[in-house]
């Protein structure tokens, strides 16, 4: 996006703000700007969203929502304009962050391995263009999204730190845990959440990435003693996991209606040294193909 059209489409969405605000009402997807980005043939769009009063001259937290198989597609807007609403109304003022959410073209995985998934792109274009504290980069997503959280934070934090760390993440609805990156992300915080109900992605995955991260066996049990984000919490050491009593697979509305989780997140920091591009990453297709796989869910 050349920075005529930016300039534009911002100046489009500051209007849309301030009527929305004289008018009583919480900022919605349709506020969002517009982005995209293209590799080799593939194209990758994405909608982004700033904080009330964007200055920058001032560092802002950034949290990257990846999605569900059900919201993929070309249209750039199914990806945030379901289960987000509540997210897109807390970055705006009480918690001023810019929210990044790409839309994969189709549900074949978040992961570097996938050529459709440019998401690293996008992280590189969204840095470059505006103010960002890269001690305060966040992650988060839902079903197919949960295990690409997971993915780039194994990725990332895990195998290539020095390109980019994420300073916490929360996977929804889905997880997974390669054993033997888990001692990389221990010092990682991580707030999983998962319904024990759940007919679409089985709640084991959320329980043994939680049980690996804590130094536990795979299928121990784990003891719930106290409530956070809405439901039964476990925690031990950076870990959390949060599972809802008679919950499916809709967990994410319950996880991300919770104020809890955004005092959580935004409260996680880390210091790191100025990251090198993300594309970077491309470096790494083999490793990350070879340790991780690719992730497939509904």
């Amino acid at each position: 996006m050349n920075a005529g059209a930016r300039f534009l489409l911002m100046a489009a969405v500051g209007f849309n703000l301030a009527l929305a605000a004289s008018e009583g009402l919480g900022r919605t997807w349709r506020d969002g700007l517009e982005g995209s980005v293209e590799r080799l043939g593939s194209v990758m769009e994405y909608r982004y969203f700033l904080p009330a009063g964007y200055d920058a001259n001032q560092q802002y937290p950034l949290l990257l929502f990846l999605h569900g198989s059900g919201e993929s597609g070309t249209d750039n807007r199914r990806q945030v304009a379901n289960h987000i609403n509540v997210m897109i109304e807390k970055t705006e003022s009480e918690f001023p962050a810019v929210l990044v959410a790409p839309q994969l073209p189709a549900a074949r995985g978040w992961s570097v391995a996938n050529q459709q998934d440019l998401t690293t792109e996008v992280l590189d274009e969204v840095l470059a263009d505006y103010s960002i504290d890269l001690d305060r980069l966040y992650l988060t997503g839902l079903s197919m999204g949960g295990f690409g959280t997971m993915n780039y934070l194994q990725v990332l934090n895990g195998i290539n730190p020095e390109i980019l760390q994420f300073a916490a993440a929360a996977p929804t609805a889905g997880a997974f845990i390669d054993d033997s990156l888990a001692p990389a992300l221990r010092d990682v915080p991580i707030w999983l959440a998962h319904g024990d109900s759940d007919s679409v992605v089985n709640v084991s995955t959320s329980r043994e990435t939680f049980n690996v991260l804590a130094g536990f066996e795979r299928d121990a049990s784990i003891e719930f003693p106290s409530m956070g984000a809405g439901g039964p919490l476990a925690e031990v050491g950076n870990v959390r996991y949060t599972e809802y009593p008679r919950v499916g697979h809709n967990s994410w509305s319950r996880f991300y209606a919770s104020q809890d989780f955004y005092e959580w997140m935004f409260a996680q920091s880390l210091t790191i040294p100025e990251p090198a591009s993300a594309g970077l990453l491309l470096l790494g297709v083999a490793i990350v193909g070879s340790r991780l796989g690719r992730v497939r869910t509904a």
